[in-house]
């Protein structure tokens, strides 16, 4: 099979368009996730007052740029985490919910 230059630059073009709808789905997902108001700090602080010590634990008082390519790094790395509610790994719950996901999806397709 030939490959010539129209379709190395053509999977090139599509490579690139791919790399910015995922990059700009992962920006939307961040923006909409930082804009559900309310402060996670002084929820979790609850009446202790000490939001400022866990904002700086979370990293909450950094520039949102430096959060979103914290984010993503993260994301890339397989590090989603921990849940606030649960005080585990969020890759840990995922994977124990898709032990039952994945046969009932397969199911579905048969």
């Amino acid at each position: 099979m030939y490959i010539g230059n129209n379709n190395i630059s053509g999977i090139i073009k599509l490579s690139i368009k791919l790399l910015v709808s995922i990059l700009l789905v992962m920006f939307i997902t961040f923006i909409s996730i930082e804009s559900l108001g309310g402060d996670v700090a002084d929820i979790i602080a609850g009446t202790t007052g000490d939001s400022n010590i866990i904002r700086a634990n979370l990293g909450l008082n950094k520039p949102l740029y430096e959060r979103f390519f914290i984010w993503i790094l993260s994301i890339l790395n397989g590090d989603f985490g921990n849940s606030l509610i649960f005080d585990v790994a969020v890759v840990d719950i995922v994977n124990e919910r898709l032990i039952i996901t994945v046969p009932i999806a397969l199911g579905a397709f048969i």
